[in-house]
């Protein structure tokens, strides 16, 4: 169903007068190598559900400087490698679902999330940052239940599902497993939710699997607000994946009890 030891992420050397091509989903990235300077050219080669993972290093550097969208870095020392990684976005990501879900009262629900993953660069030796950028660049989207109150995110391409299976594969996107728990007299209708993604640790499997923490959202009877707690360690669906990025962003003391209109829209 997937494919084996699909990951992107790493080190990478690019000699002198060479450029190394990277084709991860819909993105193409071009990372030249010259004295004094790296070339980096980004363009959008494919459809956004891509599955295509490909990285070469070519014999000379193709002239980057004529492409569109190219970065050029002035840099002292002759390091010639760069350190690929991967992060989470750097908003929260709405996903919703293809119909709405109603939650009975005293229910729990696990759904899953896709959500879009940036790939970072540095250099090494001096360790320089190149760039950050989204591997497919999202839309935004408001979350809130006015135009004044709530807040700017991203929308996830995906709906988020039922069944871990229903989950395709992409590079360039992180699952995360999502616990609902209505502990609530009434019914939760789920029409969408969304996803703190940047508090979240980003986590990475051999075979190219991208996974963030678990997450657990609750709502009672009570509270207005909803505690988010979140697995501390790597997902339960892949226990042997490494710990790739921390998060972006540190929960604030009062992020556990932020309303749960700001987290669901019902």
């Amino acid at each position: 169903m997937y494919p084996d030891d699909k990951t992107w992420w790493g080190s990478l050397q690019v000699d002198m007068g060479t450029a190394a091509r990277l084709r991860i989903g819909p993105a193409t990235i071009l990372i030249g190598r010259l004295e004094n300077e790296w070339h980096i050219a980004t363009e959008t080669t494919g459809e956004p559900d891509d599955v295509v993972l490909d990285i070469e290093v070519s014999a000379d550097e193709p002239d980057l400087l004529t492409r569109a969208n190219v970065r050029r870095f002035g840099v002292s020392g002759q390091t010639r490698k760069v350190t690929l990684s991967a992060h989470l976005a750097d908003r929260p990501v709405v996903a919703a679902s293809h119909k709405p879900v109603e939650l009975p009262a005293g229910e729990t629900l696990t759904v899953y999330v896709g959500s879009p993953v940036w790939i970072h660069a540095e250099t090494v030796d001096p360790r320089r940052e190149l760039f950050d950028m989204p591997l497919s660049r999202p839309a935004d989207t408001w979350f809130g239940p006015s135009p004044r109150v709530g807040e700017l995110c991203y929308t996830s391409r995906t709906h988020y599902r039922l069944r871990l299976e229903e989950m395709p594969y992409k590079p360039h996107r992180a699952i995360t497993s999502v616990l609902v728990e209505n502990q609530a007299s009434t019914p939760l209708q789920l029409d969408s939710l969304k996803l703190p993604v940047p508090h979240l640790a980003l986590y990475g499997t051999a075979d190219g699997h991208l996974w963030t923490q678990d997450v657990t959202l609750s709502r009672d009877d009570e509270h207005e607000l909803s505690p988010l707690r979140v697995r501390q360690g790597a997902p339960r669906h892949a226990e042997d994946a490494v710990r790739l990025a921390e998060p972006r962003q540190p929960i604030p003391d009062n992020f556990m009890v932020r309303a749960f209109s700001s987290l669901f829209s019902f």
